[in-house]
């Protein structure tokens, strides 16, 4: 048992390795460490790594800030692992992207490392490890309301919406909720479905594409990351899709009011710069950057066959043709 126990965990240390994106350089005495852990390849966290990075870079060289970037493939199981691997190579800070990397990073790390987490909706879905760590951050507000608004003013009052959600992401049980608060206000119906893995979307989209008039994707991660898989089956019924992302929207949905995420990398890569000045984390407020960017996609309209209200598409802050 000890051979396999043994073998098992160089497989794993093995593979975060490989995720490193950007190698190490020569370090001197004087060079800070920063390490970015990322849970998965979507529109919207690579926007937000880029601009990150960009930010940093735009202030320090690669001699003076050395940026190693790992990601966990989407699978939180390993994500215990990846912080260990990390922690013990003693970087000055480390930047976890989204709420499955930041919880399951805090909970390996001691109250001295310092933290800056991004891209968690809700902070308090982190637990006590919250404010046991040495750890600030920054949040996205989904505008739910505002969507299922443009939704009702797009579709109709008594659309019938479909609504993917993972159990297992607290961002996006959340949302869930607070779709259902808005929605009871309404005479809009809500379906709701729940998946798991990437592998339960393609039969879960099907079955809700039989029952309603519109499929809506919220913000975790897991339907993001799938997008083109929602997308795809909704065409093929005839079923639009909306979205509470830039990126998503951009890759097809009809319209959606997003965070801007670009402006949220660079926010992000601002909070890091403090903490490599010598803030410490703790001693920075948290920030919660709302979603009230509209941007619609002229081309999916056509391609779902709707039509856009004239003055929705004046209004947009991002029309996509």
């Amino acid at each position: 048992m000890k051979r396999i126990i043994g073998f098992t965990l160089a497989v794993v240390l093995a593979a975060a390795t490989i995720y490193i994106t950007i190698p190490s350089k020569k370090t001197d005495l004087n060079q800070k460490k920063l390490t970015i852990i990322n849970f998965i390849d979507h529109p919207v966290l690579n926007t937000i790594e880029s601009e990150l990075v960009a930010g940093i870079r735009s202030k320090y060289s690669e001699h003076e800030v050395d940026i190693s970037i790992l990601s966990s493939q989407g699978r939180v199981e390993e994500i215990p692992q990846l912080a260990r691997t990390v922690t013990s190579r003693s970087p000055d800070v480390i930047v976890t992207i989204s709420t499955p990397v930041s919880k399951g990073v805090m909970k390996e790390l001691d109250g001295n490392q310092k933290i800056v987490y991004t891209f968690v909706t809700n902070p308090q879905d982190l637990g006590a490890d919250l404010s046991r760590t040495n750890s600030t951050g920054l949040s996205d507000a989904v505008n739910y309301s505002s969507n299922i608004r443009l939704i009702e003013e797009v579709l109709g009052k008594s659309t019938k919406i479909g609504f993917l959600y993972n159990p297992n992401e607290p961002n996006s049980v959340s949302g869930l909720e607070s779709i259902e608060k808005v929605i009871d206000t309404k005479s809009l119906s809500l379906s709701k479905v729940a998946v798991m893995t990437e592998s339960d979307l393609p039969q879960a989209v099907s079955s809700l594409a039989k029952t309603v008039d519109v499929i809506y994707v919220g913000g975790d991660n897991l339907t993001v990351g799938s997008f083109q898989i929602i997308r795809k089956i909704a065409l093929e019924n005839n079923i639009p899709v909306f979205a509470s992302d830039s990126g998503s929207v951009r890759a097809g949905a009809v319209a959606g009011y997003s965070v801007d995420y670009e402006k949220f990398g660079k926010s992000s890569s601002e909070v890091v710069i403090e903490v490599l000045k010598g803030t410490e984390p703790r001693n920075i407020r948290r920030k919660t950057i709302s979603g009230d960017k509209l941007i619609v996609n002229l081309q999916a309209m056509r391609a779902f066959g709707i039509r856009l209200p004239q003055n929705l598409i004046s209004s947009a802050d991002e029309v996509i043709r």
